[in-house]
């Protein structure tokens, strides 16, 4: 926690925010946002001491059967402020920090921002960084059921008011939805931005009569069932983030030995990490052949195949799973890509052609993404995906129907 120098610090960065309050936000198992606000004058206390929290608010355990080792616990929510503390847009006097509970001193294991972080950590001990953003689509219930411009452009401020950096907002192909993403960040912003990208969608309709949806449950005409999707494009680069380690422009393919075993380990994994792409039964009823394309083959600029390589030169070169709903945790699909990525380094695995299929069977429905996944060591251990936690997934996610 911050020391009272640094806690004095922070107060003067809300100060010349304007800000008189101050929003603790955490994240649930479904990425839904939950959040307490505190004064001011409360923040030394809580820059030293941090903020009490119950734990099964988290994962919301009191509707389920499974009953976790947190359940009727008192954490201690521990905030971000380097990476995460600025002024809110859409409300007046208010800033907001990104927070991480912890019990007895200790992170939460099983809170998906802490585990993505881990993974993180694993990559920067190997020497790289990766610079990663979320092309997220959501579904407008507006008046009229209509799109304006002044509503788009309104999404715009909002997202650019809390430092993100959007490279698009667009219509798409069916009534009322709109997909968009951002510049790629380095290290857990990028997944942070997801989070705050579906958090700021939703207060951005506030007063307009509208609500905004990721997971589409308000489409009303059956042939619209589908899933909003959300791909997870990323890079490879240096310590320091300033050379990019993912484009080779003397390889055939664009890519340096070093991404080609990364974009090797994910096609490895990906049987076990498409649990955390379509993490209900819903996401799998709904999915579309088409656009959520369930295999371990990739593809250059193409997106007829689960991973997509985008060889754009130097700084521009991504790798990008092709598929996802708006249902997944951003947190839990980062942490499970990132320990594929590195068992793929560290064993150093060929890359196979492209276009081409190992023979594994991939999962095409729910019960066998789990089995999967519990069946991958590798991931696993990685994640520290011990008994409590594969059980309390099982028990926040499957049957879920929204």
């Amino acid at each position: 926690m911050a020391d009272k120098e640094d806690a004095d610090s922070i107060i003067m960065r809300m100060r010349n925010l304007g800000a008189r309050n101050i929003r603790f936000e955490i994240s649930d198992l479904f990425d839904r946002s939950q959040s307490t606000v505190v004064p001011q004058n409360k923040y030394h206390e809580l820059a030293t001491e941090g903020l009490e929290f119950p734990l099964p608010g988290i994962f919301h355990d009191t509707d389920s059967t499974y009953k976790s080792v947190y359940h009727d616990k008192i954490g201690v929510l521990k905030p971000d402020f380097d990476s995460t503390l600025f002024r809110l847009p859409l409300s007046d006097g208010l800033a907001l920090t990104l927070a991480e509970p912890h019990l007895d001193g200790s992170p939460l294991p099983t809170y998906p921002r802490h585990i993505a972080r881990k993974q993180l950590d694993r990559l920067g001990e190997l020497g790289f960084t990766l610079k990663s953003a979320f092309h997220l689509e959501f579904y407008l219930v507006a008046p009229g059921d209509s799109i304006s411009a002044e509503l788009l452009a309104s999404f715009l401020n909002t997202l650019q008011g809390i430092g993100m950096e959007p490279l698009f907002l667009k219509t798409g192909k069916l009534p009322n939805y709109i997909d968009g993403t951002y510049k790629e960040e380095p290290g857990i912003k990028g997944a942070d931005f997801a989070h705050l990208f579906k958090t700021f969608m939703k207060e951005a309709t506030v007063g307009r009569g509208a609500d905004v949806s990721f997971f589409s449950k308000y489409l009303r005409d059956p042939q619209f069932q589908k899933n909003c999707f959300l791909y997870f494009r990323h890079s490879l680069w240096d310590a320091e983030g300033k050379k990019d380690l993912t484009h080779d422009p003397e390889s055939p393919l664009g890519l340096t030995e070093t991404a080609q075993h990364w974009l090797a380990g994910i096609l490895e994994h990906m049987p076990a990490i498409t649990r955390f792409m379509f993490p209900t039964d819903f996401c799998w009823k709904h999915r579309s052949t088409k656009t959520e394309t369930v295999n371990d083959k990739w593809e250059k600029d193409g997106s007829g195949s689960s991973m997509r390589l985008h060889a754009g030169g130097e700084g521009k070169t991504f790798v990008e799973t092709r598929q996802g709903t708006g249902r997944c945790n951003p947190y839990l699909l980062m942490a499970a890509v990132v320990a594929a990525g590195i068992d793929g380094i560290e064993k150093k695995l060929p890359l196979p052609e492209a276009g081409a299929e190992s023979g594994k069977e991939v999962p095409t429905f729910h019960r066998k993404a789990s089995e999967a996944f519990e069946a991958d060591e590798v991931l696993i251990n990685a994640l520290g995906a011990g008994e409590d936690f594969i059980k309390l997934f099982k028990a926040k996610y499957e049957g879920i129907d929204e």
